[in-house]
Order: structure tokens, then C-alpha cells, then sequence
């Protein structure tokens, strides 16, 4: 698996440890499961700080049209999948843990702003 040198630095973290746990998989019999969460929301993440402060700074930005999709998940949620992967994923297992509602940056900051009664950004 390449990694993209403009990928995320969290997520080519990510990444990295994913291909190393593989790797220690099948050359030692390591019993993993991967779990790959989308955009965490909630309590104590980066949500706030990347989302609902920027509107207010004006610095909330779309680059592009904001066609690009999103997956978030629920910080609650994602700890009851971690809790579920510990009680029942099958070694080598692998789950993508998102919410069922993708959503478009557009319309994640267009919600946003709306809801902050802020001005929506072009």
C-alpha cells in the first residue's frame, strides 16, 4: 500500500500502522482488527475546532465546489464499535466506522453555518 505524500498526517499515521499490523499478521500471527473511523464528532474532538470556532473567525472555507463526500461518526458510536471489535471481530478483521449518512462539505459547513446563524461561505 503506497501512501500519498499530501495524505492527512492522522491518517497516513494511520495508514503506516495498518500495513505494519498486516505485515505482523502474516509473518507472526499477531491477532488484530482494524478499525478505520471517519470524521469523529463529538466530546473532547477536533469538530468544534475545525468547524463550529472557524465561522465565527471568518475562516471557515469550501475549496471547490464541495462535492468531495465525508463520513463522520459519533465519538460515542465509534467506542461501542471498538468495544464490539474487542468482543467479536474475527482476527484480520477489517470495518470502516462511519455514520449510514455520508454528507458533502458543502452541506456539512452550509448546516453548520446555518445553524450558527453565521454568513455561508463561497
Amino acid at each position: 500500500m503506497a501512501l500519498r505524500a499530501d495524505a492527512a498526517p492522522g491518517r497516513a499515521a494511520h495508514a503506516r500502522a495498518v500495513v505494519r499490523l498486516r505485515e505482523l499478521q502474516r509473518t507472526r500471527g499477531l491477532d488484530a482488527v482494524v478499525l478505520s473511523p471517519g470524521f469523529v464528532y463529538g466530546p473532547g474532538g477536533l469538530f468544534k475546532q475545525s468547524f463550529t470556532d472557524q465561522p465565527a473567525k471568518g475562516r471557515l472555507r469550501v475549496i471547490g465546489a464541495g462535492h468531495n463526500y465525508w463520513s463522520p461518526v459519533h465519538v460515542d458510536d465509534l467506542a461501542e464499535a471498538f468495544a464490539l471489535a474487542v468482543d467479536r471481530a474475527a482476527p484480520g478483521a477489517e470495518y470502516n466506522v462511519v455514520d449510514d449518512a455520508p454528507l458533502t462539505l458543502r452541506a456539512l459547513v452550509d448546516g453548520l453555518t446555518d445553524a450558527l446563524d453565521h454568513k455561508r461561505c463561497h
